[in-house]
């Protein structure tokens, strides 16, 4: 009974009205281009990945035209902000820090943290086991707040992309990885002589779209668009194009 009634919730808000719009206003929304398979740069320069997907099935929801515009991840808060762009579509964590500066849509999608390291190296307790060892990260992500705020006494190595913490942990330089799971699920299905290590650890929401705060009819029309795509299907051709599990 439970599930049905949220299942109705959801179906009354995908099927509001959706706020009106110019029909000549560009929404633009920022990605990161760095984080497989959630976002790539492919060969004819284009941008990919399940954010890219679902954005664009967003914006068709909404019937919008909308522009991706590929953001570093250090400069992609500061750029909303600064109204370079309307809102994030960057796989980011909905976390109390982040809502001081910005306002989240419902999640589109859930992932816990995990340490990834070669197989056969067992971690209990993390504060304690991770003391003296070199764990790579993401900067200014979940990830390294994490590990900042609960494993000082580890050898944090904070890189500028996810790429470069992959490099790390590939080349030695890095003992363990920590970063999104869902990120992580390709590497170590790609480089059998990695595992994940420990146990997986939930920090946030869920993972949000970002915009200004104030914008609540924006807010609005993505919410009923995320619950449009959930409900039509829409959604799940995009997970299943990715991944061979539900990430919701």
């Amino acid at each position: 009974m439970r599930e049905m009634l949220l299942w109705a919730t959801a179906a009354l808000v995908a099927l509001a009205p959706l706020p009106a719009a110019s029909a000549d206003e560009v929404l633009r929304i920022a990605t990161e281009g760095d984080y497989p398979p959630f976002s790539a740069v492919d060969e004819t320069g284009a941008l990919t990945g399940f954010d890219v997907d679902v954005a664009k099935a967003l914006c068709a929801a909404m019937k919008r035209r909308c522009e991706l515009v590929k953001t570093a991840w250090a400069d992609i808060i500061p750029g909303l902000l600064n109204r370079h762009y309307d809102a994030i579509v960057a796989s980011m964590s909905i976390t109390e820090e982040r809502k001081r500066q910005v306002a989240f849509t419902n999640r589109y999608y859930r992932t816990p943290m995990n340490l990834v390291g070669r197989k056969g190296q067992k971690i209990g307790d993390a504060a304690k086991d991770l003391a003296g060892r070199a764990v790579a990260a993401e900067r200014d992500t979940t990830a390294h707040y994490h590990l900042r705020d609960n494993v000082a006494k580890a050898r944090i190595l904070l890189v500028p992309t996810q790429a470069e913490a992959n490099a790390a942990l590939l080349s030695g330089k890095a003992d363990f990885l920590m970063a999104d799971s869902l990120v992580m699920w390709r590497f170590v299905k790609d480089n059998p002589q990695y595992e994940f290590v420990g146990q997986p650890v939930y920090l946030d929401e869920g993972i949000g779209i970002a915009l200004r705060k104030g914008e609540d009819d924006l807010l609005k029309a993505f919410n009923q668009a995320i619950a449009r795509i959930r409900l039509d299907g829409t959604y799940k051709t995009i997970n299943d194009k990715y991944f061979p599990f539900d990430i919701y």
